[in-house]
């Protein structure tokens, strides 16, 4: 069947949400595959892995539909998708933003008969509380609270000949981030063993020359160390042997890195969660609220939250460009020798 073809649905005797065995076994490699190849050396790893697989299959499968309609990404439709033009400054920023995509490029030229792309456009999305103003009836108040909404940093991503192809590459690269969230994970993880070890050794060191300076005449002195000390750092000492200890529970290491895959993929929702985005927003991208509420016009796009060091949140749009708005060279000459 393919991984592109897992938003396909099934149904087990009981009529419960079923993966078919061969796309738990190929999203079981890929998971693997990028995590760290050798946990295949792990005792029966994917019989450990598929409960969470699949938990992760039928999670992305309720996911996908939800995301937001596509839309037709032209200079037309900036005048007429109230969507469109708030993710753009202008008409023409759009071909240009879209034309300076190496990826979008390298897509046409190896699909050389498609003549649109769907693809995945993501933003970073600002809001921006000033005083601005604002038109009632025949009146033009100044100094009224209002909020900007700003989009930048547009990013042309994941394509696809078809809105549904689009919609399960968009399914397939969430997958890969699960598992990219779990080597994170467990490079955290190595990293906390690594620092455990290194403060073990230390505090041990420390523990000795504490010690040794408590012992005979030094002892009288005052500044000599005291036993609440000494039995401070012991403690210190053996809640770290603890933990150390729990870390690796399991002699072998990569056995606990298959854990850690299984914890990320077992629970989806906590690393990856699409909303939707829906704003009322005049022409100028203010936030239609109060009474200014019927100037504006409702966009639809979607919320994308990753749960990272720190968070990501961007905004998206599913989208379609054609071929004829590609600019050659990336942009215009005009654009080009405006920049110089």
């Amino acid at each position: 069947m393919g991984l592109l073809g897992w938003l396909r649905r099934e149904s087990d005797a009981s009529g419960e949400a079923a993966v078919a065995p061969s796309l738990l076994a190929e999203a079981t490699d890929l998971a693997v595959q990028l995590t760290n190849p050798r946990l295949t050396l792990v005792s029966r790893y994917r019989q450990r892995l598929a409960p969470a697989v699949a938990t992760s299959i039928r999670f992305l499968r309720d996911q996908i539909p939800l995301l937001p309609a596509i839309r037709e990404a032209t200079r037309a439709a900036w005048s007429s998708d109230p969507t469109i033009h708030a993710l753009f400054a202008t008409a023409d920023d759009l071909p240009k933003i879209f034309s300076r995509s190496n990826e979008l490029r390298d897509f046409f030229n190896n699909n050389p008969l498609l003549q649109e792309a769907h693809a995945v456009l993501g933003m970073q999305m600002t809001q921006q509380r000033v005083m601005g103003m604002a038109i009632e009836g025949d009146v033009v108040r100044r100094d009224v609270p209002q909020t900007n909404v700003f989009f930048s940093d547009h990013r042309i991503r994941f394509f696809g000949t078809s809105e549904l192809e689009l919609r399960r590459v968009v399914g397939t690269r969430v997958f890969e981030a699960f598992a990219l969230i779990a080597l994170a994970r467990i490079s955290d993880a190595q990293k906390r063993v690594k620092d455990l070890k290194l403060n073990r050794q230390l505090l041990k060191t420390r523990l000795k020359v504490l010690d040794r300076e408590g012992v005979g005449l030094t002892g009288l002195a005052s500044n000599a160390p005291s036993q609440h000390a000494l039995s401070k750092l012991q403690n210190r000492l053996e809640d770290n042997e603890r933990e150390l200890n729990s870390i690796a529970i399991s002699t072998d290491a990569l056995d606990r890195e298959l854990e850690i895959l299984c914890e990320v993929l077992a629970s989806p929702a906590e690393s990856i969660r699409f909303s939707a985005l829906r704003l009322c927003l005049t022409p100028l991208n203010v936030l239609a609220e109060g009474e200014a509420a019927g100037q504006g016009r409702e966009i639809e796009a979607g919320l994308l939250r990753v749960a990272a060091d720190p968070p990501i949140e961007r905004a998206f749009a599913l989208v379609r460009f054609p071929r004829a708005e590609l600019l050659r060279g990336g942009m215009r000459f005009d654009e080009a020798a405006r920049l110089l």
